[in-house]
Parts: structure tokens; C-alpha cells; sequence
């Protein structure tokens, strides 16, 4: 499978809240960075975040910007969370930069800008 694709497939799951879908493309020693605010390391980690965190689902994203070049893509857009039980909303540019190795995603790093100042 491509680069653009196992990205594609891995956006389609996070845009569905899949969990699952999204772990089927994280490799093992996978690490996820969210700028200024925390560093995730390891599958393992990564589903018990998103575990502890169902409650904050994607109600819409875009993918304006999408380059792959070998094993490193990245793709921006603007996208909106809601807190599930808060109701609160987020709606934020991003851009997510992904490092690929042997067919799974295993480095993530995301810049994010909150649209509401």
C-alpha cells in the first residue's frame, strides 16, 4: 500500500472516530506529538488516550494541503472537535506531519491554531 494511501485511510478512520481504523495504521513503537500540549509514545498509550478521550469526536475536517514525499507526508486543514459532554467545540486550523515506516505510521507531529480568539 502507498504512502497517501495508508494517510487517507488512517484521516477517513479519525474523520469517522474509528478507533480502531486508527490503530490499525499506528506501528508498535508509534509517537504522537501535539505541540505545547502533550507526547504520546507507543501503540498502547495511543489507544488509551483515545480511549479516555471518546468523548471528543471529529465534526468535520478538511484536507486542503496533502504532500507525501517517501516515508513523510503531512496534511492541513481546518477542523472542528466537540466535547461529547460538554458540548464545547474547537474549531482549529491544523497541520499534522507524519514520518512512515514499513507500511504504519510511527511518528506524528500536529501544529494547531484555535480559530476563536
Amino acid at each position: 500500500m502507498d504512502n497517501r494511501k495508508i494517510i487517507t485511510e488512517f484521516l477517513d478512520a479519525f474523520d469517522k472516530n474509528d478507533l480502531e481504523g486508527i490503530l490499525s495504521h499506528i506501528a508498535e513503537d508509534a509517537s504522537w506529538d501535539i505541540l505545547n500540549d502533550q507526547k504520546i509514545v507507543g501503540k498502547e498509550a495511543l489507544r488509551k488516550f483515545f480511549y479516555d478521550n471518546q468523548n471528543m469526536k471529529v465534526v468535520s475536517a478538511t484536507r486542503e494541503h496533502f504532500i507525501v514525499d517517501g516515508d513523510r507526508a503531512s496534511v492541513g486543514g481546518e477542523a472542528i472537535c466537540k466535547n461529547m459532554d460538554s458540548g464545547d467545540e474547537y474549531d482549529m486550523y491544523y497541520c499534522d506531519v507524519y514520518g512512515l515506516k514499513n507500511g504504519k505510521i510511527n511518528n506524528m507531529v500536529t501544529y494547531t491554531i484555535n480559530k476563536k480568539k
